[in-house]
């Protein structure tokens, strides 16, 4: 069994955490110059009708020879073999014990698979700059793709009879209710499309479209989420990137930074400011996220206004799961293990529908955007796939420009080490709402009433929130920490303040039965939390539009 020391900081380190932290470390050391590639989002420099990945190639090349490719593969066969080396390092360890040792030999061998990937992704990514591709390697590549895609996320959508029912049934509802807000040319594009794909779910019945309660304005936004960070004790700052400044300056507490500033410049800001460890609250127009290396949360601009209920939801998915969860990684056990991130969305997902839904009403009868696009990426080429996302934004009432912006932003994603001109799309986006699907029935099949269940929930939440850990990790904590001391008092456990704010705005007690967070522990807050969380109802009342 793992134990919880007493002390804030043990005083002695076992050798069984020793090494694994020194395992955990070398591993990520040897995989941080292609960790991007492998698990980032690929940006292109564009020029024309070709594409560069700056994070494979030198963006600055004019052209892409036999010459780089080789020189990408030599870094990718030693990248390989530092691994190779490190494994067999591992197999002799004599303190590790065998679960230790198999979860190392894991992350390990999926490092190696993924180098695989890029092997033969080289390839494809330096034909979209312009590299001549031989026809019959080409397809010998792009099969090796999908074959360790498959492994690594799963099998194509396009083969998961359930999953296009529940895409294609969200499509065929959104073109009927908003059809005319489309060119008679695009109607007919989409009409074709639905039409080659004709599996549908029944038709549900339309709820009664709920009330939202107010709406905020963003700088009143990152109010609250510094409210939010004072619960917990942790030290932040807003931080807006302005377009309209040609150097930065700090009014109100706010720092101001120029969107010009790269980002060594931005860095030294932060530096000189002393908030490089602070966690940064952005506005931006990029979506709602949290950086998890920057302990960045970022507030969409594409808005004026966010909701209520949105801003519930971004407190417990933000907050309340990724950023508790990197500050304790930092504090008790600097590790990340294999499969950490498609956990972590799940729970952060699972936390945010529960913010503002009961545990009964939680579905996944709506697919997700990544769904969507990667299963129009696997059935189209590239434009074909643009063509289809831009009019799928323009059915949301996106603007023209903002939809000619997104789709290809999309596109470019989906075909992430894929042709442009065949239909293969990279699926790295869809384990993430597979993974919450199993989540979901797991929490509903809970038995409350079963104080056995309980407790393991609860140790399992609390394994979960310890570090960066995947849930087989986590299912197998006891054999995975065994020998090593865990400081409970490090471990920031996460409120469910977004549920709490939600509720009392509409006066409602909070059901624990409706939610497994208060079924698990105990969401005790001291009196200067009390003060804060009376101090955000308060304001979000005062300064609110109703509507």
């Amino acid at each position: 069994m793992y134990f919880i020391g007493m002390a804030k900081t043990p005083i002695h380190t076992p050798l069984h955490q020793k090494n694994f932290v020194r395992f955990s470390e070398q591993i990520d050391a040897i995989k941080e110059p292609i960790s991007a590639a492998l698990g980032g989002v690929l940006s292109y420099e564009e020029h024309g009708d070709s594409y560069i990945s700056a994070k494979i190639f030198n963006d600055q090349l004019k052209n892409i020879s036999q010459h780089e490719i080789d020189n990408a593969h030599i870094f990718l066969y030693h990248y390989s073999n530092k691994l190779k080396r490190l494994k067999e390092e591992l197999m002799n360890d004599t303190v590790l014990n065998e679960s230790q040792k198999k979860i190392l030999l894991n992350i390990i061998q999926w490092n190696i698979l993924r180098s695989l990937l890029l092997h033969y992704a080289v390839y494809i990514e330096a034909e979209k700059w312009g590299y001549r591709l031989n026809p019959e390697k080409k397809q010998d590549c792009l099969q090796k793709i999908e074959k360790i895609e498959t492994i690594i996320y799963g099998p194509k959508i396009s083969t998961q009879t359930e999953e296009k029912k529940i895409i294609m049934s969200d499509l065929e509802r959104l073109f009927s209710q908003n059809s005319h807000k489309l060119t008679k040319d695009d109607q007919h594009t989409f009409e074709n499309f639905l039409k080659k794909f004709p599996e549908r779910n029944p038709p549900k019945k339309s709820k009664e479209q709920e009330r939202d309660l107010w709406e905020l304005s963003l700088m009143d936004i990152c109010y609250l989420f510094q409210k939010v960070a004072n619960i917990y004790a942790i030290p932040n700052k807003i931080v807006i990137i302005d377009d309209t400044i040609d150097k930065e300056k700090e009014e109100n507490n706010i720092l101001y930074i120029p969107r010009a500033y790269d980002q060594q410049k931005t860095k030294q800001i932060y530096n000189n400011h002393h908030i490089d460890t602070t966690v940064k609250i952005i506005v931006s127009p990029r979506v709602a996220g949290f950086g998890v290396q920057r302990y960045v949360i970022d507030i969409p601009t594409s808005r004026t206004h966010i909701s209520i209920k949105r801003l519930c939801e971004l407190i417990d998915h933000e907050i309340s799961t990724h950023l508790i969860r990197t500050i304790n990684q930092k504090n008790t056990i600097n590790i990340k293990t294999e499969g950490y991130l498609e956990t972590e969305e799940w729970i952060a997902t699972m936390n945010e529908k529960l913010a503002t839904q009961k545990k009964d009403e939680l579905e996944m009868d709506v697919p997700t955007l990544h769904n969507i696009s990667t299963f129009i990426g696997e059935n189209y080429d590239f434009d074909m796939t643009k063509k289809l996302m831009k009019i799928y934004y323009r059915l949301q009432d996106i603007s023209e420009t903002e939809s000619e912006s997104l789709s290809k932003k999309r596109a470019l994603r989906v075909k992430r080490f894929h042709a442009f001109d065949q239909p293969w799309a990279s699926r790295k986006d869809v384990v993430y709402r597979r993974w919450l699907v199993d989540a979901i029935s797991y929490i509903k099949d809970l038995d409350k009433d079963k104080q056995e269940d309980l407790q393991t929930l609860e140790k399992d939440i609390f394994t979960f929130y310890m570090s960066k850990l995947g849930k087989e990790e986590i299912k197998n904590a006891d054999q995975l920490f065994e020998g090593f001391a865990i400081d409970k008092g490090d471990v920031i456990m996460p409120i469910a303040l977004g549920k709490l704010i939600y509720e009392k705005l509409l006066g409602n007690p909070i059901d624990p039965i409706g939610d497994i967070r208060f079924l698990s522990s105990q969401q005790q807050l001291d009196y200067p939390q009390k003060k804060l969380l009376l101090e955000i109802i308060s304001f979000i009342k005062d300064r609110s539009t109703p509507q």
